[in-house]
C-alpha cells in the first residue's frame, strides 16, 4: 500500500506547490532553515498584509506573512532533510532551489496522502467495516473527493483533514479501551489544527461536544465521570494553552499585535445568501458538483438513520457541525471558494471525513436492505469505483488550477480584475479543458484573450498537463523530455497494479 500511494504521489505531482500561499509558507521554513532567522520586512495594517523577507533566495522579496505558523512548522523537517541534500551540488542558486522545492513538495504530497489515507482506512474499520470495504471507502475518500486536487496545490486542508480524522479516530478508540492516552491524541489533534488556521475552532467545540455528551450520557459511574471530566479538561487545557501561546507570539513577531493575524477584515463583507448557497450547489464551484457521490450517500444516510450504529451516528453529526460551521464561517467572506482552487477550498478538508462516514452508511443500508448486491464479486466493485473516479477527478489535477481564471478574463471583456467567481462555470470548464486538451493538445479556445494582464509563463504552464515530464519542457532537452514521460506512463502502471495487488490481498 505504501508503495502504490508513492507511486500515485510520484505520477500526479507536479513537483512544486501550485499554490502561491504555500510557497510564501514554505519560504518561512526554507528561512528558518537555511538563514537562522526570519525577517519583518512590514506589520501591516487595517488594509494591507504584514510582509516577510528574505536575503538569500531566488524568489522576489518580500511576500505575505498572513498566515499561522502551522504549516510552515510542518514543512521545516522536510525543508530540512531537502536542504542538507542539495546544498553541495554544483549548480547555479535557482536550480538548486527549484530542486529544492522539487524534494519538499513531492514529500510533502506523499507523506500527507498517507497519513490522510491510513486514518481513512482506521476511521472505516472503527465503524465496523471489512477490511476490503474500509479500503475501497478510503480509496473514495483521497481519490475519489477534489482533496487531491489540493494535495497539487499544497494548501493547509491537506493537513486540516489529517487532524480532525485523527482527533475522531482517538475519541472512538476512548469509548472502546477507556484508555486516556486517546484523549490526549484529540486535544493535540485539534490543537494543532488551531495552529494552522483560527477558523479550525469548530473542530475543538465538536470533539468536546463528543467527549462532554459520551461523559454525562456515556454508561459511566459518577466516580468515572469526574476521572474523565479531569482527563478531558487537563489534555485539551494544556494543548490549547501551548498553542494559543504560539499563536501570540507569532502574531507579535508578524503585526506587533497578539490578537491580530494581519487579515484585513474588509475582505469579509460579501453575501451571505451567495456564501452559504454557492459552496454547496453553486454550478460554478459547488461541492455537490465537483463530488458527485455526496448527494445520494447523504439520501440513502438519512433514509437509514434507524439502522446505524450509535459510533456512526455520531461521526456523521460531528461531521454535519462541522460542515455547517465551515460555510456558516465563510459565507461572508468575498472569496469564499478559496482563490483559484478547482471546486470549494474551504469545505476541502471535510471531503475525506464525508466520504468515509456517508460511505459507511450506505454500506450498512444494502447490508440491511440488499445484502445479495455486496456478494457482487470485488472485481466488479474496483472497476465500477475506479471508473467512477476517473471521471469525476482525473480532470481536476491534470491543468493547473490557474487555468479556468485565466479564461475568465476573457468572460470579464479583459478587465484585470478577475470577475465573480458564481459567474464562472469552473466545473464545466474544467472537463471541457481536459477533454479539449485529450483531443487537440490545446485548451479549450476563447478567442482573443487578452495577455496583457497575465503573466506569459503563467499562462503557458496553465495550458500544459499539470505533471512533471510535460512541466520540464524548455528545462531540458527533447531526448529527456521524452525519456521522462516514459518513465513516467511506467509509474502510472506500477501505480494501478500496486492498488490491484493490495485489493487482492484483502478479505471480502
Amino acid at each position: 500500500m505504501i508503495v502504490a500511494i508513492l507511486m500515485t504521489s510520484l505520477w500526479s505531482s507536479s513537483g512544486t506547490f501550485d499554490s502561491s500561499d504555500t510557497i510564501n509558507r514554505y519560504r518561512v521554513a526554507r528561512q528558518l532553515v537555511t538563514e537562522g532567522q526570519i525577517i519583518v520586512s512590514s506589520y501591516g495594517d487595517a488594509e494591507s498584509f504584514p510582509m516577510f523577507k528574505d536575503k538569500d533566495t531566488p524568489y522576489s522579496s518580500p511576500y505575505i506573512a498572513v498566515w499561522g505558523p502551522g504549516q510552515s512548522l510542518f514543512f521545516l523537517p522536510f525543508v530540512a532533510v531537502s536542504h542538507l541534500a542539495v546544498k553541495d551540488i554544483p549548480t547555479d542558486p535557482r536550480q538548486k532551489e527549484r530542486f529544492l522545492i522539487f524534494l519538499v513538495s513531492v514529500s510533502v504530497f506523499f507523506v500527507s496522502l498517507a497519513l490522510n489515507f491510513w486514518l481513512c482506512m482506521k476511521l472505516a474499520l472503527i465503524l465496523n467495516m471489512q477490511p476490503l470495504i474500509a479500503y475501497m471507502l478510503a480509496v473514495v475518500a483521497n481519490f475519489g473527493t477534489i482533496y487531491w486536487s489540493m494535495l497539487k496545490e499544497g494548501q493547509e486542508e491537506v493537513q486540516l483533514s489529517i487532524f480532525v480524522i485523527a482527533a475522531l479516530c482517538s475519541f472512538l478508540n476512548w469509548k472502546k479501551f477507556g484508555d486516556n492516552k486517546y484523549i490526549c491524541f484529540s486535544a493535540i489533534s485539534v490543537a494543532s489544527a488551531l495552529l494552522f488556521r483560527l477558523t479550525a475552532l469548530p473542530f475543538l467545540l465538536g470533539i468536546l461536544g463528543l467527549y462532554g455528551a459520551e461523559i454525562f450520557y456515556g454508561s459511566k459511574s459518577q466516580l468515572s465521570q469526574a476521572k474523565s471530566l479531569r482527563s478531558v479538561f487537563l489534555a485539551f487545557g494544556v494543548s490549547i494553552f501551548c498553542v494559543l501561546i504560539t499563536i501570540g507570539s507569532y502574531n507579535i513577531f508578524k503585526t506587533g499585535n497578539i490578537l491580530r493575524s494581519g487579515n484585513p477584515l474588509s475582505e469579509f463583507s460579501g453575501d451571505w445568501l451567495i456564501g452559504i448557497f454557492e459552496p454547496i450547489l453553486g454550478l460554478s464551484r459547488g461541492v455537490v458538483w465537483t463530488n458527485l457521490w455526496i448527494l445520494p450517500c447523504l439520501a440513502i444516510t438519512i433514509y437509514a438513520w434507524k439502522y446505524l450504529t450509535r459510533n456512526l451516528k455520531q461521526s456523521l453529526l460531528f461531521t454535519l457541525f462541522l460542515f455547517t460551521s465551515s460555510i456558516l464561517i465563510y459565507c461572508k467572506y468575498n472569496d469564499w471558494a478559496g482563490g483559484s482552487s478547482y471546486g470549494s477550498r474551504f469545505q476541502v478538508h471535510l471531503l475525506p471525513l464525508i466520504a468515509v462516514t456517508l460511505g459507511a452508511a450506505t454500506v450498512l443500508f444494502f447490508r440491511e436492505h440488499f445484502p445479495t448486491m455486496l456478494r457482487v464479486t470485488k472485481y466488479r466493485l474496483a472497476t465500477l469505483i475506479a471508473s467512477v473516479l476517473l471521471l469525476l477527478q482525473i480532470p481536476a489535477i491534470s491543468l493547473h488550477m490557474n487555468l479556468e481564471i485565466f479564461q475568465s478574463y476573457r468572460l470579464a471583456n479583459g478587465v484585470s480584475k478577475t470577475p465573480r467567481i458564481e459567474n464562472v462555470n469552473h466545473v464545466q470548464m474544467r472537463y471541457a479543458n481536459f477533454f479539449s486538451k485529450l483531443i487537440n493538445d490545446k485548451v479549450v479556445n476563447i478567442s482573443d484573450i487578452d495577455l496583457s494582464h497575465l503573466a506569459g509563463n503563467d499562462w503557458e504552464r496553465a495550458t500544459r498537463w499539470n505533471y512533471l515530464p510535460w512541466l520540464s519542457e524548455g528545462r531540458l532537452s527533447l531526448t529527456a523530455v521524452l525519456w521522462l514521460r516514459g518513465l513516467w506512463v511506467i509509474i502510472v502502471i506500477a501505480s494501478i497494479w500496486s492498488w490491484l495487488w493490495v485489493f487482492n490481498k484483502l478479505p471480502i
